[in-house]
């Protein structure tokens, strides 16, 4: 079994990664995003979130063009497919999603929870004993897939979901230890996975709830991207980290 890493700086971030990465067409990896669910909606006084269809529409655009700015940037190729929850069928099956979601449940509990599974291994080197996690060959659905020159050498599943209250909810909420953001009470739950499409395997995964950025705004949400993607393997400035995969 290969090994995950979690530096002590990435337990805080909740970043995990396998520390034997060898990154596929280097000079220009072509990645299939799927925007499993960008979800914007709007708290009440009383604490019940409505989802808000106009600013999920803003965030979904704002997602899209933040993307393509990173892939500009780093010299990728790309395509995305925004999917959210409710049609995953229609690039993923509904098995390989299920196993998707307890395979992240999975890396949440044994990698990035504080209440971390009891294993009898000594606490100080429980990293070594991270085991791979993959979700299987073939996550995309043969309808989805393209022609062998144009597979995808990795696939990227994100999912940014925020709510943000009125004013009237800031005294209330502050006064109960609650933060506040941008002018108004902002609730977010993100995570990030990249696999390596031929393999399955997830080979570097990132969740975190407390992120800057008003995802309503394109600066907000190109600030959440980068946040949320911090460490990432196909970064230019990261790939000096990692191998080369042999052709």
């Amino acid at each position: 079994m290969t090994a995950l890493s979690l530096s002590p700086a990435s337990i805080s971030a909740k970043v995990v990664a396998r520390q034997d990465i060898e990154i596929i067409n280097a000079d220009n990896p072509n990645i299939t995003f799927l925007i499993r669910d960008v979800i914007v909606s709007k708290s009440s006084s009383s604490n019940i979130e409505i989802v808000n269809g106009d600013w999920t529409e803003l965030a979904t655009n704002n997602a899209a063009a933040s993307i393509n700015s990173l892939a500009q940037v780093n010299d990728w190729q790309y395509d995305i497919k925004s999917i959210g929850y409710t049609q995953p069928n229609l690039f993923v099956d509904s098995a390989k999603w299920h196993l998707f979601d307890a395979v992240k449940a999975t890396i949440n509990v044994t990698s990035m929870s504080k209440d971390r599974l009891p294993t009898g291994r000594d606490p100080e080197n429980w990293r070594n004993f991270l085991n791979i996690w993959t979700v299987g060959e073939g996550f995309l659905n043969k309808t989805s897939q393209v022609p062998d020159n144009k597979q995808p050498d990795y696939i990227v599943i994100f999912s940014i979901q925020d709510s943000y209250g009125s004013r009237s909810k800031l005294v209330n909420h502050a006064l109960t230890g609650g933060g506040v953001f941008g002018g108004s009470i902002s609730t977010s739950l993100n995570y990030a996975a990249l696999i390596e499409a031929r393999s399955g395997d997830i080979i570097w995964y990132n969740e975190d709830s407390n992120l800057d950025g008003d995802i309503r705004q394109q600066e907000g949400m190109s600030d959440r991207l980068k946040d949320l993607m911090r460490d990432f393997p196909l970064f230019k400035e990261n790939m000096h980290k990692y191998k080369v995969a042999t052709p």
